[in-house]
């Protein structure tokens, strides 16, 4: 009966937690959504442990918590919102720039479009100029639209890694140019994963500019991304020319 209240699609990760409970007896905490009476939908926090077994060692009653966390989720949600927002504040400058050198040959080129009529070979080389300079405008303004949408608009869906660092290169280029750090992508796996594609493009983001700022003042400065397979999973790994974090 408690199950028939729980959102349908948090199911699975509970009793994946419950049995991973039985099976290692260590404390059962775990975040999901819940139906009360009146049909609205809340965050919940329950925590639970097996109080009784029978002879076979196999639990029998259990007993625990479960706590309203709907107003720190609602906050964790303007939270992730308010830094998505602050980061594209930090990044609307170079942004700007990378719009605008695409823009300017797309102008560039429009205006000497009637010169190369007579000239087929060049007027076609034009056009294409102007094809490739507006896809990459496409691609910044896709890029940003995505970056600020709300965490309310959240859907997990299998997505290529190598498109989502791609777009983060794109959003990230002006940064890296202006603090002459060169950025390195080594891929080596086209793998998909099912995601939630803003969540990955928002932490490989912060990542990739955290790195820039470390480097920046540095006379060897560089950044590098891999993508890999290891073991039947993939692996994204950031690195920079840092000398790391230091824990005293």
């Amino acid at each position: 009966a408690w199950f028939l209240q729980v959102c349908q699609e948090d199911v699975p990760k509970i009793m994946e937690a419950v049995q991973l409970h039985f099976e290692n007896r260590k404390p059962f905490h775990q975040e999901h959504r819940f139906f009360c009476k009146d049909g609205s939908l809340k965050w919940v926090l329950i925590r639970g442990m097996v109080v009784s077994r029978n002879a076979a060692d196999q639990p029998i009653r259990m007993i625990g918590t479960t706590t309203d966390i709907s107003r720190i989720k609602y906050a964790e949600k303007q939270f992730i919102q308010a830094s998505k927002l602050a980061s594209l504040g930090e990044m609307s400058a170079g942004i700007a720039h990378e719009i605008n050198n695409p823009l300017a040959i797309i102008l560039g080129m429009a205006r000497s479009l009637a010169k190369s009529r007579d000239n087929p070979e060049k007027y076609s080389e034009k056009i294409d100029a102007i094809q490739k300079a507006g896809m990459r405008i496409s691609k910044i303004i896709s890029g940003l639209k995505k970056f600020s949408r709300s965490p309310e608009e959240k859907s997990y869906t299998k997505c290529s890694l190598a498109n989502i660092i791609e777009e983060c290169l794109v959003l990230t280029n002006a940064s890296s140019k202006k603090n002459e750090t060169q950025v390195v992508f080594g891929l080596k796996t086209k793998d998909f994963i099912l995601c939630e594609e803003v969540e990955i493009e928002q932490v490989l983001i912060n990542l990739i500019n955290n790195s820039i700022d470390a480097v920046k003042s540095l006379d060897e400065k560089w950044v590098k991304i891999d993508l890999f397979n290891v073991d039947g999973g993939v692996v994204l790994r950031v690195t920079d020319s840092g000398k790391g974090i230091l824990l005293e």
